[in-house]
């Protein structure tokens, strides 16, 4: 998957460094060619010839080493770079990016290299939450820079917070998502849906979007069954598929492949699901649809006050096949994608949303206007 890229991993001083080398065991293993940069406080979390022995490469550190095979260290490997992961990152390191300063061989490539850059914050709860580094986290994402929210739990230090390092495994996810661009496709064999179905017309529509043409930039299989394609894509018949859930998820934990987008969340609110009636039956049931709308806001409410672990418990009978843990991983990639909606209002952007996509297609012959077709009137 990534074989010929290049990955920058930077690792400061904290106690998250030993993940670190987890990490880069699994970027090589994927293909990659990895180097290493650690800020001297990162050498007393972990020693640099680990990094070494499982990436091949000189671990570096000093800004001046004399004994480095480039010219000019820090700008040679940062034009190399496909990307650049900081994994963890210290409050004070992320102070220091955030403003542009550089003083180490870490954060002095990191400001040269104009690939793409993803932060994996690691600390302790209370200076996670403290605004000042709240601002300097935004600030980097106005910079265009992936901010990998932290994980929650029991930290070093014992208190209980958010400001754990995601584990190797998601922070590789978050890695393949940034360098699969839309330019990886050209060329190679995609297992789409059927022609004629709202997910490859979705699917069509980000190509588009992204200044590809599905005919001719890629080679679209759409001639295999939807329940068969996660089945045919693991037996090497395409480069990649499009997948529903939880198809995706089990196809990475067989190490079969990973999952490098998401189609929703690159299309904007695609409204899938809604509730449609005649207008004489909506006048004649009103109590109904009333009570059925305050039951699906019930399930909303519930989706987003608890924790993916209670979910999984509650929708698992759903899922005979699905193991629990599995459901969890499945749950916590909707809401890090922000798939969740909060209320049950079809708003008129999803609705225009899914003419654009119904016209691009050639499916929808006359555009309908918003209050013709749509009510709010339950969801206000």
């Amino acid at each position: 998957m990534l074989k010929g890229k290049t990955i920058l991993l930077g690792v400061t001083g904290g106690i998250a460094a030993y993940k670190s080398a987890s990490l880069a065991s699994l970027l090589v293993k994927s293909g990659a060619q990895v180097h290493v940069l650690m800020t001297e406080n990162a050498k007393n979390f972990i020693n640099p010839i680990t990094f070494e022995t499982l990436t091949g490469h000189k671990c570096i550190s000093d800004t001046f080493d004399r004994g480095f095979e480039f010219q000019v260290e820090h700008v040679s490997l940062a034009k190399q770079a496909d990307a650049f992961i900081i994994a963890p990152a210290t409050a004070n390191v992320i102070a220091k990016i955030a403003h542009g300063l550089a003083d180490d061989m870490l954060t002095t490539t990191f400001l040269a290299c104009k690939a793409p850059k993803l932060i994996a914050p690691a600390m302790n709860t209370a200076m996670y939450e403290n605004p000042i580094t709240q601002y300097n986290l935004t600030l980097l994402e106005q910079y265009g820079m992936e901010v990998i929210v932290p994980d929650s739990g029991r930290l070093a230090c014992g208190d209980t917070g958010a400001g754990k390092m995601p584990e190797p495994e998601i922070l590789l996810q978050y890695i393949l998502k940034e360098i699969a661009r839309e330019k990886d496709l050209k060329g190679k064999k995609v297992i789409g849906g059927r022609p004629g179905g709202m997910p490859e017309m979705v699917f069509e529509y980000v190509l588009k979007k992204h200044g590809m043409n599905p005919q001719k930039d890629i080679n679209l299989v759409q001639n295999i069954d939807f329940a068969n394609t996660s089945g045919a894509f693991v037996s090497g018949e395409a480069d990649y598929t499009v997948e529903f859930e939880p198809a995706a998820t089990l196809i990475e934990e067989q190490g079969a492949g990973y999952v490098v987008a998401s189609v929703g969340k690159e299309s904007g609110y695609v409204p899938y699901t809604a509730y449609s009636v005649k207008k004489s039956y909506l006048e004649t049931h009103k109590e109904l649809l009333e009570a059925f709308t305050r039951a699906i806001e019930k399930g909303q409410e519930y989706v987003n006050t608890h924790t993916p672990a209670q979910i999984a418990k509650v929708i698992a009978p759903q899922f005979k096949d699905t193991d629990r843990k599995t459901l969890e991983k499945i749950v916590e990639r909707y809401a890090e994608q922000d798939s969740y909606k909060e209320n049950t209002k079809f708003e008129k952007e999803s609705f225009t949303l899914i003419q654009d996509i119904l016209e691009e297609a050639g499916e929808l012959e006359k555009r309908v206007d918003y209050e013709t077709l749509v009510t709010t009137e339950f969801s206000e």
